[in-house]
């Protein structure tokens, strides 16, 4: 069990998010802005189809029940992008041959990452090989784009290090980020509960005509959203933990 959930944890949007802002500036200080502009793009674009996906049918039922397709599996879908381009960035000066090993190193940890999340039995095949197959087009995307970058500066063993010792550390709280997902599509869609796996299919969900505060464990402050119709309504969040 302790070897699925570290594996998890290599997927967790706080290992991946730390990860992926170190590749970033990496790029930055190392002369290579346009990169690191193009990484961040890719990255919004990867976060928002995730996210997307998941608020799509949690709020309106938005999936594939024939293939228990809930929405993408994040977990996968950045261990996916991530790792390889990592991997190839730290070996940038390094042979073909190297380089090569190292994305395919990186894929295997993306695969990984993925099993673990069926092991744990928290997303469906469909769901981790959709996530896997996003997550290594816009590695693929990157790395193609990028193939001639020769100036990344991004201390090597630190990164390496870093990684592994993200990979041990305990895990945020289970299933924080989905709560908050679940709060959110609650909220805009209206309904008193979100859909699940059990009601997939269902044309619909009960309405709820009384405003909405939900409880999100990883946010702090007040957000106010105009919903149609123009009426005003305040997400309260509570302090202290990292989405």
């Amino acid at each position: 069990m302790n070897l699925w959930l570290n594996l998890s944890n290599l997927g967790d949007v706080a290992t991946t998010g730390i990860v992926a802002a170190m590749i970033a500036a990496g790029l930055a200080f190392g002369q290579t802005r346009r990169a690191a502009v193009l990484w961040c793009v890719l990255m919004a674009i990867e976060i928002a189809l995730v996210v997307t996906s998941k608020i799509a049918f949690l709020g309106w039922g938005w999936g594939i029940c024939s293939l228990d397709f809930t929405g993408f599996s994040g977990h996968a879908t950045r261990a996916m992008t991530i790792y390889p381009v990592l991997f190839h960035l730290v070996l940038n000066r390094a042979s073909h041959a190297r380089q090569g090993a190292g994305i395919l190193l990186g894929v295997a940890l993306g695969l990984a990452v993925g099993v673990s999340r069926l092991a744990l039995h928290v997303h469906s095949p469909s769901e981790i090989a959709a996530g896997w197959m996003l997550g290594g087009g816009i590695a693929f995307l990157f790395i193609w784009i990028g193939k001639d970058l020769k100036s990344f500066e991004l201390k090597k063993y630190a990164t390496l290090i870093g990684v592994l010792m993200l990979s041990v550390l305990p895990a945020p709280e289970a299933g924080a980020t989905q709560k908050l997902l679940v709060d959110l599509s609650i909220f805009f869609s209206g309904h008193v509960s979100a859909f699940s796996r059990q009601n997939c299919g269902a044309n619909k969900l009960e309405k709820n005509v009384i405003t909405m505060t939900p409880t999100v464990e990883h946010l702090r402050g007040i957000i106010f959203v105009i919903r149609p119709g123009g009426q005003a309504y305040a997400l309260k969040f509570p302090k202290d933990v990292l989405v």
